[in-house]
């Protein structure tokens, strides 16, 4: 018997709960409506963030222009990267850029330049190192796997248009450092590759010349040598021959091997480096301004803020009629 009061006495009663939910309406309607209130007034108040995102991929060989062919040419003198494949250029541009694209030391002096951080600065040095920190995680580099194919970057900002504007300003800003650091890299190499020919040809012509200088010595010396002897008619047709040996080799000038031949084709190949600027990325999607922010979620507020306020009502509603209970028992 005293088993089944104890059990009558625990059992949840949902309709006099709900009873009791219903007079304290007034603290739960009223919280919800405060914590609601509160909530959007935050939203209001709080920095805003808004993220604009573009997804890039390795760039064509037209976007590439003058620095693909001279990549090309410069590979194909080198025998050891004669046979890489044409895809391999682009590929090693695009690699040069995504690294630094997510690189800290990147993301670290585009918001060092920019008018967006600058504004924003206190002249502390340190909340101004905190800020910064805070603008490098704002831009989120996030390369390709398994689970994504493509890379993507996103940037978060205070506006749509600003998280848009700053977003193609990073892009630019990167792709212009890594192009800038390919022209310099492939000037250095096709100088040295120049320079490497000009030595090469000029050993050959020192040795060139020096073989033929011997030689007209020599032949030089064999026919003044038949000159001053009384010559018969054999050392007669010999000093002839010598004397047409001498006149051809003085038409001809010195020898060289083909290879120096093949120099100087190459070397006028190599007599003007057209630089200029090229784009090292393709688009897949193109920074576009975004229509939701990402920070604050009012609706999202609303709803929690506002379940939180109900739950708060409810429990002070259950608590008051506890208290009530007991004065009354």
């Amino acid at each position: 018997m005293n088993s089944d009061v104890m059990t009558t006495d625990n059992e949840l009663d949902i309709q006099k709960l709900f009873k009791l939910l219903w007079q304290g309406k007034a603290w739960i309607i009223g919280l919800a409506i405060l914590f609601a209130s509160i909530a959007l007034g935050y939203s209001y108040i709080v920095k805003q963030e808004w993220v604009s995102s573009s997804v890039t991929t390795k760039p064509s060989i037209t976007l590439l222009k003058n620095y693909y062919q001279q990549k090309n040419f410069l590979q194909s003198l080198d025998k050891e990267n004669s046979a890489q494949p044409i895809e391999s250029i682009p590929t090693e541009v695009y690699q040069e850029f995504t690294q630094q694209l997510g690189s800290y030391d990147a993301r670290r002096e585009f918001w060092q330049q920019s008018d967006y951080f600058l504004s924003r600065t206190e002249n502390d040095a340190k909340a101004d190192a905190a800020l910064l920190e805070e603008f490098i995680n704002n831009i989120v580099f996030t390369p390709s796997d398994l689970k994504n194919p493509f890379d993507t970057l996103q940037l978060t900002a205070e506006t749509a248009q600003e998280a848009k504007s700053l977003l193609d300003s990073y892009i630019t800003f990167v792709a212009a450092d890594v192009v800038a650091d390919l022209n310099n890299e492939i000037s250095v190499l096709w100088n040295e590759k120049k320079k490497q020919l000009e030595i090469e040809n000029t050993q050959q012509e020192v040795a060139g010349k020096a073989n033929y200088s011997k030689d007209i010595l020599l032949l030089e010396k064999a026919i003044q040598k038949l000159k001053l002897k009384q010559v018969s008619q054999e050392q007669q047709s010999q000093l002839e021959s010598l004397s047409m040996s001498l006149a051809d080799l003085e038409i001809t000038g010195p020898q060289f091997s083909e290879r120096y031949f093949e120099n100087k084709v190459l070397l006028s190949k190599l007599a003007s480096l057209n630089i200029e600027e090229f784009q090292p990325y393709r688009f897949l999607k193109k920074p576009i301004e975004p229509v939701k922010r990402t920070k604050p979620r009012r609706l999202f507020l609303l709803i929690l803020w506002g379940g939180v306020g109900a739950f708060c009502g409810g429990v002070i509603t259950l608590t008051r009629a506890a208290a009530q209970r007991r004065r009354e028992a």
